[in-house]
């Protein structure tokens, strides 16, 4: 298994060692556990990171037997990028900013390579490596310094446009359905039940909600899964933009000692222009937080985008289910409102 740069890749995420409960380690803030865990796997995410890049995509294969093959593909990568989420919390535990943010762009580049060139499936577990580096990065912005964040404002736009496209994913994937004739098999609901880590991080209402959610997924037409999933990818792109920006108000705060009163100060002194909200087309919403009734300076600012509703909730935040039901704005911190009950 040598081949290619992806097959190397899963290569060396074959000998990552990490249990399920790896995640308790991190709300627990077992350092000890977590630096065991990570010695442990130091030489495999070693050996991982010299094959992560733009050069490192599935070659595809037009056999009906392909999808079954690359399945173990799947979950060595996904434990890969569980032992990077382990490393980079407990990086930020130790207080290492600028690790932290090295392993988030790990996780971004694992994210792009674990999809590119591959199947729809392929592209659905990059949508989740993708998240852990987001929030991974997010956690801890407030700590980088301006070197740090100067980097992240780079690296972040230039692994986002590695990405594959998704017009191009799914035609690749309608096209090799079709030349293999794979058969359309009913969908197993069993395969979305959640992990007892998962529900850890969930009320009961969330719970209700997430089942919900997947049971319309299975039983809805199939030009409306179509739309679901257009959806979640634009959540993950969004997630990308989002923290690009995030990241230029902080450089833009830094250099010149405040918080910009609009988006549109940021260009051209911090970035060339401006990304797009991928849910409407323009630009994402920003609300200066101004303090005193004057209203002479911005203390705090919040970023975010009104989702696949396109309608501004006025900055009021929840986990995605409630985004995707239209009752909730889409912000960077949508990991931290799983946990409220």
């Amino acid at each position: 298994m040598s081949e290619t740069p992806y097959l190397r890749l899963v290569q060396a995420a074959s000998q990552i060692v990490v249990d399920d409960n790896y995640h308790d380690l991190i709300d627990r803030r077992d350092m000890a556990a977590l630096r065991h865990l990570v010695d442990q796997n130091r030489e495999a995410l070693a050996l991982a990171r010299t094959h992560l890049g733009p050069s490192c995509q599935i070659k595809l294969v037009y056999e009906a037997d392909f999808f079954a093959k690359s399945c173990p593909n799947m979950q060595h990568l996904r434990n890969l990028s569980r032992a990077f989420t382990a490393e980079g919390h407990l990086a930020g535990y130790e207080q290492r900013w600028n690790d932290v943010a090295s392993i988030g762009l790990d996780l971004l580049e694992l994210a792009s390579a674990t999809g590119r060139g591959g199947l729809l499936c392929d592209h659905m577990v990059g949508w989740a490596i993708s998240s852990c580096g987001i929030d991974l990065l997010r956690r801890w912005r407030t700590q980088y310094d301006e070197a740090t964040l100067s980097h992240l404002l780079v690296r972040i736009p230039e692994i986002e446009a590695g990405r594959d496209d998704w017009d191009a994913v799914l035609e690749r994937d309608q096209a090799w359905e079709k030349i293999v004739e794979y058969p359309e098999d009913a969908v197993d609901g069993s395969s979305f039940e959640l992990s007892e880590e998962d529900k850890h991080d969930m009320s009961e209402e969330e719970i209700a909600a997430y089942y919900e959610v997947i049971d319309q997924m299975l039983n809805m037409p199939d030009e409306e899964r179509t739309d679901m999933n257009r959806d979640l990818e634009n959540r993950a792109v969004a997630s990308l933009r989002l923290m690009t920006l995030d990241t230029a108000i902080r450089v833009f705060q830094a250099m010149t000692g405040r918080y910009p009163q609009q988006l549109a100060e940021l260009v051209p002194g911090v970035l060339a222009e401006l990304p797009s909200d991928p849910f409407t087309g323009n630009d994402f919403i920003y609300r200066p937080q101004w303090k005193g009734i004057f209203h002479r300076s911005i203390e705090s600012f919040l970023l975010y985008s009104p989702g696949p509703s396109q309608q501004d909730h006025g900055g009021s935040f929840g986990p995605y289910p409630l985004v995707a039901a239209g009752q909730a704005d889409l912000c960077l911190d949508e990991a931290d409102y799983w946990s409220e009950d």
